[in-house]
């Protein structure tokens, strides 16, 4: 062997082990570097004020679309105009993509700023659920449709939990994120958020937020002594729990087919609330406070007589009818009315109303952000 041949063995031998580390570090680099999900994470659970601040703002605002997670998430609001020649590009493409007789056109075009990315969008069908396409267009390039980001999600708006999805910047990488409530009933939140890393979109990774609540209640009206409204007061929050989840149980059984249930605050009637409650169906709500008082009072209208359940009730030792009901405001989303009305006796033809209250579940605190493991599909209604 040569010296030449020598050197030449060494250098190579050198440039494969050379190699060899660097791709090793590449890897390690890459196994010890955190998610998109697990940053975000880390991120808010230094500010969990923040976080709360902007649960509040999305209850207020009621709406799908999680542009409220400042500063970390931001919602693109790029949209393209219908009457655009890019529009009519995409619509023609989405036409082509469903490849239907009549197709109907998308409803709105979202760009996603600084990747050439466009997201078509329609709701369709009895589920009102959520259709895009993906097409990317850049500058000088044909436009071409591209597989989107695999959530294991439906996104309709008629679900039991709605879900809803948008591109969007997450700590400043272009992104897609499919969210929903994790039980429909409050505002725990499941976020699934798919990266675009220049070429493709990433494995959907999801983050799960869970709060603690408190219940402010409100006195609409109240006609009895103080005691037996203070007494209706402190009950408020334990019929809004109730009512929440006999409201979910209903949705529950409608989808399965099954009987609808009656709500019953004290679980199984006896005899007496039986009767009782028999007796409030067949007189129905008050029209009046008392007779000659002429237009129904505002508290009064918040009871819908389509919708309200009765229930026996005991307030300061004796025997009272409660009922409840679930309305929505605008400045609060749905809240459950309570509402306490006197025994009807046998015989009777009125209810008198005793008080009306309404309690508003608020978010106080953050009981947990996870990025979480587990199939975000069999998580979704957890």
């Amino acid at each position: 062997m040569t010296r030449c041949t020598r050197v030449q063995l060494r250098i190579g031998l050198f440039v494969t082990v050379a190699g060899a580390v660097l791709c090793l570090n590449a890897r390690a680099k890459s196994a010890a570097e955190p998610s998109l999900c697990a940053r975000l994470v880390a991120q808010m659970r230094r500010s969990p004020a923040t976080v709360v601040k902007d649960s509040r703002q999305l209850q207020l605002s009621q709406s799908l679309g999680y542009d409220h997670w400042a500063p970390w998430i931001t919602v693109t609001k790029f949209g393209v105009s219908s009457d655009s020649g890019a529009f009519r590009r995409i619509d023609a493409e989405w036409a082509a993509h469903l490849k239907g007789a009549f197709p109907p056109g998308p409803a709105s075009v979202e760009a996603l700023p600084g990747t050439g990315l466009f997201v078509a969008n329609a709701i369709l069908g009895s589920g009102e659920c959520l259709n895009t396409m993906f097409v990317e267009w850049k500058w000088g390039n044909h436009l071409r449709v591209i597989p989107g980001p695999q959530l294991p999600l439906d996104m309709c708006l008629r679900d039991e939990n709605p879900g809803w999805a948008n591109p969007a910047m997450v700590l400043g990488q272009p992104a897609y994120i499919g969210s929903r409530s994790l039980s429909g009933t409050n505002s725990d939140a499941l976020m699934l958020i798919a990266r675009w890393n220049g070429k493709n979109w990433t494995r959907p990774c999801p983050v799960s937020i869970r709060f603690t609540y408190r219940y402010a209640v409100m006195l609409l009206y109240c006609g009895a002594s103080r005691e037996v409204c203070n007494a209706a007061r402190g009950l408020t929050p334990e019929v809004t729990r109730r009512y929440s989840a006999y409201e979910s149980s209903v949705l529950d059984a409608l989808n399965a087919h099954n009987r609808v249930p009656k709500f019953a605050f004290h679980g199984v009637l006896g005899t007496q609330g039986r009767m009782l409650v028999a007796r409030a169906r067949r007189i129905g709500i008050p029209k009046r406070i008392a007779p000659g008082s002429g237009v129904p009072p505002v508290w009064l209208r918040h009871m819908n007589p389509a919708d309200a359940e009765y229930f026996p009730l005991r307030l300061d030792g004796k025997m009272y009818l409660g009922a409840a009901d679930y309305r929505t405001y605008p400045w609060s989303g749905p809240s459950p009315v309570f509402f306490v009305f006197r025994a009807p006796r046998d015989g009777a033809r009125s209810l008198a109303p005793v008080a009306a209250l309404t309690a508003q579940r608020l978010t106080s605190g953050v009981k947990s952000i996870q990025a979480r493991n587990q199939s975000p599909s069999s998580s979704a209604g957890s």
